[in-house]
């Protein structure tokens, strides 16, 4: 007889909501950190076993990563006469940068680093600002503003310890192509940049078409606006060309002055790029493996890793693609909003209506990478069409001297989108990956209980299979084949054939089907949509109104404000 009739019934719903409140990303590093095998133990990197023998040669690989930046002269002459402009102009500005570093910013930054995180080179974590004397926050307040006012950081600012990391445990670990680094920075840098991101937070701001390193957006938002451009020339007999471009080791090939240059131009304080231009200056890095420790190596490029600060001038130095894209006057248009390129931090995506306007574009980025010193990496990238020229032959597309082949799908943030008459997405990828997951669980639960499994299967993998769910246009089938995957995590932990429904034991859970997740997620997400103005708030006013007469657009702005009313009604009685 099966164990799930009274215990199951008796389950604490708090305990549920206990577990979906974990963050999970956090959870698969513990769960990895705990039952993977150690695959360090038997790599061999160009012949070499020993440790310090691999740390060597990771740091030579990843030293040929870095370019020096100080071998373009013009662009740094460039900087030093804009500096020097601003250094003129700004002085009441320098000195209001300097007084905005107060007790209360730092105090704020501090209570806001994450525990738990790794020491840096000076061997100290967050732990160890959080629960210090509170009189710390006072010589942290005279250090930095001393380093403002001088544009000056100390040396030990720039140190960092590389940890490569495997990609595809399933590759070859002896591949140093195969790894990715992460690097670990001293603590104080770390403070120092949160304080610095919050004094020109205003200033940090991009187009509205980047959805990377933002705050209220990300993957699910670019995935709907790329799907909601294509389907409105789609749905309308008309086709999109559609372009993904890689740009080859964008974070670490960012030419420094020139992202001094583009700082200047956002309206950063002159005070802080010089103190970014004395701190960039003294960075070097030293790769960690295991137990031993390469030599270190000077890096002239990029923007620093592990850092807070990186991300939100990353977009800013990158945002010059955007506005140039929209000079251009090519790409797709929907009722005067310019749709034709979206980024999420450097994964480009292009849209055109037309071949001819779609190579316009490869040459304005072309023309835009040579100005900011990257390379786009022709290997990945591709061009698709969406619509009725789906299956017409065209011949390859150029970007520089180098051509882009037409393929059957793209892979963007971690969907794949299929060549087709309409939009349509490819499923079967998301469901290796939540097998994946699951059976990672399963293969370590042996002995714990089936609500206890459950659980972690709800709060863990199935956030897998809905990964952009709201954003998708599934097919009725593709959903059918989802529910069948949730459906067989069921029968797989309480016992049930392939062939019997577990209907009533979800439903006996208190739980619901995928298909009513599903539902619950969308409305979630376009109550979001609704409730806040914003690119996608003008991207659904734009579709609705474009083919409206007056008459229906006097109908449709009462009708809005009614149904944003009805959403937050019906998500809030499906959510209870």
């Amino acid at each position: 007889m099966r164990s799930h009739s009274v215990t199951l019934l008796s389950f604490d719903i708090k305990n549920r909501y206990h577990f979906t409140n974990k963050n999970i990303p956090e959870f698969w590093k513990t769960w990895t950190a705990k039952f993977r095998k150690n695959v360090n133990k038997h790599v061999a990197i160009n012949g070499y076993t020993d440790d310090a023998g691999i740390a060597n040669e990771f740091a030579k690989h990843f030293k040929g990563v870095f370019c020096n930046s100080v071998d373009d002269n013009t662009a740094k002459e460039s900087f030093i006469r804009m500096r020097d402009e601003y250094l003129a102009d700004s002085e009441q500005v320098n000195y209001e940068c300097v007084d905005s570093v107060t007790v209360e910013l730092i105090d704020r930054s501090i209570r806001r680093m994450k525990k738990g995180k790794a020491c840096g080179p000076d061997d100290l974590c967050a732990e160890h600002l959080i629960f210090a004397h509170p009189s710390l926050i006072m010589h942290l307040k005279l250090l930095f503003q001393l380093m403002l006012i001088h544009g000056f950081v100390p040396t030990d600012f720039g140190n960092g310890i590389s940890i490569p990391l495997i990609k595809d445990k399933t590759g070859n670990i002896n591949n140093m192509d195969n790894y990715r680094a992460i690097t670990l920075s001293p603590v104080i840098s770390k403070l120092f940049e949160m304080v610095i991101l919050d004094i020109c937070n205003d200033f940090l701001s991009t187009d509205s078409l980047q959805f990377g390193f933002k705050d209220t957006i990300g993957c699910t938002d670019a995935i709907f606006t790329l799907k909601s451009t294509i389907s409105y020339f789609a749905d309308r007999g008309s086709s999109v060309f559609v372009a993904s471009l890689d740009i080859s080791k964008a974070f670490d090939r960012v030419n420094h002055f020139k992202l001094y240059n583009s700082l200047l131009r956002a309206g950063i304080p002159v005070t802080i790029v010089v103190v970014l231009c004395d701190w960039y200056s003294k960075l070097s890095y030293a790769v960690k493996w295991n137990s031993a420790i390469s030599q270190h190596f000077v890096v002239g490029s990029g923007v620093r890793q592990g850092s807070c600060l990186s991300p939100a001038i990353f977009n800013v130095f990158i945002n010059v693609f955007i506005l140039e894209l929209r000079k251009l006057k090519c790409g797709c248009h929907v009722n005067q909003l310019f749709l034709g390129c979206l980024l999420y931090a450097d994964d480009i995506i292009l849209l055109s209506p037309s071949v001819g306007g779609l190579q316009s574009m490869l040459d304005k980025c072309y023309e835009v990478s040579c100005s900011v010193s990257l390379m786009f990496n022709v290997s990945k990238c591709r061009c698709m069409v969406i619509g009725k020229m789906y299956n017409a032959t065209i011949s390859p597309l150029l970007i520089g001297n180098l051509q882009i082949e037409w393929c059957n799908y793209i892979k963007y943030l971690g969907v794949y989108i299929v060549n087709c008459k309409r939009v349509k997405f490819d499923i079967s990828p998301v469901k290796r990956s939540f097998y994946t997951a699951c059976n990672s669980i399963f293969s370590h639960s042996s002995g714990t209980s089936e609500i206890a499994i459950l659980t972690l299967q709800e709060s863990y993998s199935l956030s897998v299979l809905l990964y952009a769910a709201p954003a998708l246009t599934l097919q009725n089938k593709q959903i059918d084949e989802l529910n069948a995957c949730w459906n067989s995590i069921f029968r797989k932990i309480f016992g049930y054939r392939r062939y019997e429904s577990v209907k009533d034991v979800i439903y006996g859970l208190g739980r619901v089907n995928l298909k009513h997740l599903l539902l619950l997620r969308t409305v979630k997400f376009y109550k979001r949509l609704y409730l806040r103005s914003g690119l996608l708030h003008d991207i659904f006013w734009a579709f609705m109104m474009f083919n409206s007469d007056d008459c229906t657009r006097s109908v449709l702005i009462p009708l809005h404000v009614a149904v944003r009313n009805v959403l937050c009604k019906f998500y809030d009685y499906v959510h209870s």
